[in-house]
């Protein structure tokens, strides 16, 4: 346990300002100003929030996952949640400002807490809750459901649900702050948080994991990933052909709509992607392996996958498959002893390799299968800051034999540390 203390640089006023320890029952410590009746801090302990950056020309994209915060009253009166904005500056010029109204922000409280609460309330969803917003803050009350905070209470906000802040100018986003209007006692105060940035540029020479013409999809820019936490840079890799004059499919059938909304054959070994091997990305060690999700269990990429899931998951782990084995299918981890650690799910059940085996860049580690939380055959790909999915952050990546040049007829990106944002990439890779 510490006590914060701190004294103003004139000692011979002798004035010691005291800052105030607040415990609730499962929370960590905070520390906060005597005076601040309201405070603000991130929901997830471990949470990064890593900025996406790329340069084109003159002109910078800064795109920016918002995080999920927890608003806490600590006046002896009811507190009200309003607006809030969320603000961001470069070389401390302000450049960027979204509002979201006390309507909206209301409703966001109520979803979230409710969905929180939830969560918390089942320990068997607690790797969903760590794994979504980062080693979650878990109070000993229920999170408020709403605007209006009594004494002592704390609500949580999910920005990201709220905003997709990206800016594209001259400026570079270098600064992010949040803004809170908090109504105690019929006076209105507005809560400022800056909110931590971490800039991020992998640090290990990665090579595509997947050999031959594939597509990639849903890269970090599209938000599909975004939302839990280790995933925020994930990708898919499909194999996305022309099969019949101007149309495309995943697989040898053609669907009868959007091919990632209807799957387009009930056999998963249709699909070109499936049983490609599965390369190591960089040199490592294998750090984990969940190879007991069985092949036959998802042979139908046209069963619903949420249903397939909640059906087999107690049924799974009554005969000992651990629950991230269950929602990642089959999966390998590698530690690139550099402080990154990459992550191949959805595998099918012949992984090749054990845990404390060293590999090699380029090795074959596994086969595409279609396990686990998946619509249909395709690797999922992830870089982290750790070997456990429910808790590591993920981590942007670039590949050093997918040149972002050819991906467009425009001029070559500059300086980026993540994928090129578009709905797909094609890529042939030797």
């Amino acid at each position: 346990m510490a006590i914060h203390a701190g004294m103003e640089e004139n000692m011979n006023t002798a004035r010691m300002r005291i800052w105030m320890v607040w415990l609730l029952s499962g929370l960590p410590f905070c520390a906060f100003a005597a005076d601040q009746e309201i405070s603000v801090e991130l929901l997830g302990e471990s949470e990064k929030v890593i900025p996406i950056y790329y340069q084109y020309g003159d002109l910078w994209i800064s795109n920016i996952k918002l995080p999920a915060m927890a608003i806490a009253n600590r006046s002896a009166q009811p507190a009200q949640v309003g607006k809030i904005a969320v603000v961001g500056k470069s070389a401390g010029k302000e450049v960027l400002r979204n509002t979201v109204d006390a309507e909206a922000v209301g409703a966001e409280l109520a979803r979230f807490g409710k969905a929180l609460n939830q969560l918390i309330a089942d320990p068997g969803k607690r790797y969903l809750l760590n794994s979504r917003y980062g080693r979650v803050r878990v109070p000993g009350r229920p999170y408020a459901e709403g605007l209006v905070l009594q004494p002592g209470e704390i609500n949580a906000l999910n920005l990201f649900t709220l905003l997709k802040f990206q800016f594209c100018g001259k400026d570079k986003l270098d600064d992010v702050s949040l803004q809170v209007e908090v109504t105690i006692g019929g006076a209105v105060q507005t809560i400022e948080f800056p909110v931590p940035l971490t800039p991020y540029r992998c640090r290990g020479n990665y090579s595509f994991p997947i050999r031959g013409a594939c597509t990639i999809g849903s890269l970090p820019l599209g938000f599909i990933h975004r939302g839990a936490n280790s995933q925020e840079f994930a990708i898919d890799i499909l194999d996305l052909r022309r099969i019949a004059a101007g149309a495309f499919s995943t697989s040898t059938k053609l669907g009868d709509g959007e091919h990632r909304v209807v799957q387009t054959s009930a056999h998963a070994a249709d699909y070109f992607i499936f049983d490609r091997e599965v390369r190591a990305a960089a040199d490592g060690v294998v750090a984990a392996v969940g190879n007991r999700f069985p092949d036959h269990l998802a042979e139908n990429p046209q069963e619903n996958f949420s249903e397939r899931l909640n059906n087999l998951t107690p049924r799974l782990m009554q005969d000992g498959v651990s629950l991230q084995n269950v929602r990642s299918g089959n999966y390998v981890v590698i530690d690139h002893q550099n402080g990154e650690f990459s992550y191949y799910c959805h595998l099918r059940e012949n992984i090749s390799v054990k845990p404390g085996e060293k590999v090699k860049q380029g090795q074959a580690i596994a086969r595409v299968g279609n396990s686990g939380n998946s619509t249909e055959p395709h690797l999922h790909f992830q870089l982290m800051d750790g070997a456990d999915f429910a808790t590591a952050n993920g981590l942007p990546v670039v590949f050093e034999n997918i040149n972002l040049g050819t991906a467009m007829d425009s001029p070559f990106f500059g300086e980026r540390n993540c994928l090129l944002y578009s709905e797909f990439i094609f890529t042939f890779t030797d």
